[in-house]
């Protein structure tokens, strides 16, 4: 297998929001080391909202949402 099928087939995994489970506590915003993450408000609530740009993917904002809001998804 050459590179560049190697590199064709790897999957890339970014965070990815479940907006109707986020909890607006703004964990991730603190524990996001790229500062990927902010709050936003929609009606009257608040809810987590990343940023476009390159992740590390790190998995830091994972292990700080309380709710599971957070997962992994292939990046688009």
């Amino acid at each position: 297998m050459g590179y560049q099928e190697v590199r064709a087939s790897a999957r890339v995994l970014v965070p990815v929001i479940d907006s109707h489970r986020c909890s607006g506590c703004g964990r991730c915003v603190s524990a996001c080391p790229e500062r990927r993450y902010s709050l936003e408000v929609e009606g009257y609530r608040k809810q987590a909202a990343r940023s476009e740009g390159d992740c590390r993917t790190c998995g830091k904002c994972f292990g700080q949402c309380p709710v599971g809001a957070l997962y992994p998804g292939e990046k688009r």
